[in-house]
């Protein structure tokens, strides 16, 4: 039986993946501006300056002359680890309810996603002082290597607590 409640699991997950990532795809930054305004507030803590909303463009900080727009927003980052460490959750012994794991692993793979995406952010701010090369391609890199970091440095974390009964 335990089988068949992972197969439900798998199959709930890869419908909310393709589900968000259609309505993601479809949705203008106006739209997901909630999404993405905590990543401003904590680049704008961090660096100590101020962004402005500007529709139908996202969050414009003046003194680091940046965007933060859709494509900051981490959504396939938050998908992938969000259906991880779900499926990871649903593999216990005393595993929690769908609905209950989802919530959890939401909310898990949200935090991951605000810092994994101002770590990146960050790094882009920086990272044109230090090197005088292609920026688009510097950008690229810098997103794979901060976001692979951030899944698997994330995933073995949540990976170790559940072993340890920690998270439960």
């Amino acid at each position: 039986m335990k089988i068949n409640n992972n197969k439900t699991h798998i199959v709930l997950l890869l419908f909310l993946f393709v589900f968000i990532k259609f309505l993601f795809a479809i949705a203008t930054v106006d739209e997901i501006r909630y999404f993405i305004y905590p990543i401003s507030k904590i680049i704008d803590t961090i660096t100590n300056t101020h962004s402005v909303y500007v529709v139908t463009k996202g969050y414009f900080n003046e003194n680091l002359n940046f965007v933060i727009n859709k494509s900051c927003s981490g959504i396939n980052f938050f998908l992938i680890f969000l259906v991880s460490i779900s499926y990871r959750y649903s593999l216990e012994k005393n595993k929690p309810s769908s609905a209950k794991n989802l919530i959890i692993s939401s909310l898990i793979a949200l935090i991951a996603t605000l810092l994994a995406n101002s770590s990146r952010i960050l790094c882009s701010i920086t990272a044109p002082t230090f090197f005088s090369f292609n920026l688009e391609l510097l950008h690229q890199i810098q997103g794979t290597v901060v976001y692979l970091f951030f899944l698997l440095f994330s995933y073995l974390l949540f990976d170790y607590l559940l072993k340890n009964k920690i998270a439960k």
